[in-house]
């Protein structure tokens, strides 16, 4: 990327006028024609172009321009890898693969850390009523396997689908493309949860999270937003004891503070939002 300057000629018809030059600048690439700057399929100059203005193609003759020169100002074919063998997404696909495995490995094991919390957070606030799982699926969910090995499966699904990335314009194998799947009793809980029982699984997926940060040593801010939505009272009354029993710094909005029913009076702290103002509310038990 670099800038130019084009000259502009200002004449005039009129007698013993003077000529003058007029510049203006402008940005654009510059290719440079020399045989030790000849493209060698990396493809950068397509990364560093603002408009998409280059669309290089390797030059199949790149060998033979180290024996001749560059005759009558024709400037050589710059290129990238649009034209070429598949060699440079092979180098892009090995590396993606070495990184995308070791992903996979630590997400994998941030995984094991949430099952249990999730499983027992969730029977805090169900009374252990369903049964819930918890599932990691793609690369991460994969059972078996180190890093060497999801790396060479990585490689080998990507060679697999290349044609088929290439046609959608989308990655279509790696780590990006692993996922939750949650289910209740067996069920998915995508097609066959109610909203209550979303939200429950949600909460405790998130309690979990808090759960294991604690055990790291860390204590995050916990917010829930519109606490008394999509969940009957039981279960409410049952989050909010879980909550109180927490020994961790919990913001609550609802638009229905009755809902909660009685909160911890000694830790509970209450704020109103009345005409675009914040109030703070005395009593320990919502109003």
């Amino acid at each position: 990327l670099k800038v130019f300057r084009k000259r502009s000629i200002r004449t005039s018809i009129q007698k013993d006028a003077v000529h003058s030059n007029e510049y203006d600048t402008f940005y654009g690439i510059q290719q440079k024609t020399q045989v030790e700057n000849a493209c060698i399929g990396c493809a950068m100059c397509t990364m560093a172009c603002p408009n998409d203005a280059i669309a290089p193609v390797k030059n199949p003759g790149l060998d033979r321009m180290k024996f001749h020169v560059n005759q009558n100002g024709v400037p050589r074919r710059r290129g990238g890898r649009r034209n070429a063998s598949g060699s440079v997404l092979d180098a892009f696909d090995d590396r993606l693969a070495q990184l995308g495995a070791r992903l996979a490995l630590r997400r994998r094991a941030a995984f094991a850390d949430l099952v249990a919390p999730f499983r027992d957070m969730h029977g805090a606030v169900t009374g252990r009523s369903e049964e819930p799982r918890l599932r990691l699926t793609g690369v991460g969910g994969r059972p078996e396997g180190d890093e060497e090995s999801l790396a060479d499966w990585l490689r080998g699904e990507m060679s697999r689908v290349r044609s088929e990335e290439i046609r959608r314009g989308r990655a279509l194998v790696g780590p990006q493309r692993d996922d939750l799947s949650l289910s209740i009793d067996g069920r998915s809980a995508r097609h066959f949860a109610s909203q209550g029982q979303a939200r429950t699984l949600v909460l405790a997926l998130k309690l979990a999270e808090l759960s294991v940060a604690r055990a790291r040593g860390e204590s995050p801010l916990f917010l829930l937003d519109d606490l008394t939505s999509e969940l009957d009272h039981r279960r409410m009354q049952r989050l909010i004891e879980l909550l109180g029993q927490l020994n961790n710094q919990v913001w609550v909005t609802t638009t229905d503070p009755q809902w909660l029913g009685p909160l911890p009076g000694a830790q509970a702290r209450l704020w109103s939002v009345i005409r675009g103002g914040v109030e703070k509310t005395s009593s320990g038990t919502p109003e």
